[in-house]
């Protein structure tokens, strides 16, 4: 019924991974990823999209560590915002995050 294409495909330094994508309360989906950025870290993304998967919002700033960050799913709460669960580099260990958003995809606790 439709196709959208989520970031740039021209902009070398911004690659981007979708991971997972779900609907939404409202009708539309959320999509949980990786974005790779210069220094070659990889960081947590989550994108917020109308029914017919037109952004809303985006914040690759999720998991914003040292290392490789890695999102593998994620699920509306009950108060609108997310849960995320990724794998979060700390200290050369990767381990499991549970990371909470609100509603627009913020964190208060970075990692």
């Amino acid at each position: 019924m439709w196709s959208q294409t989520i970031g740039n495909p021209n902009d070398a330094a911004a690659s981007v991974t979708g991971n997972a994508v779900y609907p939404t309360s409202d009708g539309g989906f959320v999509v949980v990823g990786d974005t790779q950025s210069e220094d070659s870290n990889l960081n947590v993304m989550l994108i917020k999209t109308d029914a017919q998967g037109n952004t809303e919002w985006a914040n690759a700033e999720i998991a914003n560590g040292p290392g490789k960050d890695a999102a593998v799913a994620v699920k509306e709460t009950t108060d609108g915002g997310f849960i995320i669960l990724a794998t979060v580099r700390i200290s050369n260990n990767d381990v499991i995050s549970l990371i909470k958003t609100d509603s627009k995809g913020r964190t208060f606790n970075k990692n």
